[in-house]
């Protein structure tokens, strides 16, 4: 039962006793007293009736409130899954477009990023590459630029 059809039950029950009780008390010297007891019971009745829609309206904001909250939290994870996975899919992109042009690096990481309208943009590429390979540093270097428009970092290691 909602709240509001619990609270009007409770309030036709607490009306109907008061009904009943008033048409079965004596007449006379306590019919004040029947009517202030009666009247008090009916308050105390449309005083519940109320704090009972006023529970439910507060418990729906709560449960609304962590709704919203979970939304956000698997939205969150939704997105950084994207990015991870976009990342991957740029730094396989990228081992693959240096392996067609006979280079091969150790290492490659690609970071993204999504703005307040969910654009991905590559923030940055790294390429680690063998200290013996510096020379192709350029070459590398051009190849990227020309072919994802950003600049990536060439790092190079030991082996």
């Amino acid at each position: 039962m909602t709240a509001f059809s619990s609270s009007v039950a409770i309030l036709c029950c607490g009306l109907l006793t008061a009904s009943l009780v008033k048409l079965l008390s004596p007449k006379g010297n306590t019919e004040k007293i029947i009517k202030l007891v009666i009247g008090i019971f009916v308050l105390l009745c449309l005083v519940i009736s109320v704090k009972e829609v006023f529970s439910f309206m507060m418990s729906t904001s709560q449960y609304e409130k962590r709704a919203a909250k979970s939304r956000e939290h698997i939205e969150s994870l939704y997105n950084d899954k994207i990015l991870n996975t976009t990342a991957q899919y740029m730094a396989d992109y990228t081992r693959t477009l240096l392996s067609s042009n006979n280079l091969s690096p150790k290492n490659i990481k690609v970071k993204v990023e999504a703005d307040e309208n969910m654009v991905i943009n590559i923030k940055e590429i790294s390429i680690y590459i063998d200290k013996d390979e510096i020379k192709n540093k350029d070459r590398i270097t051009e190849i990227i630029t020309s072919d994802l428009n950003i600049e990536p970092k060439i790092i190079a290691e030991e082996n």
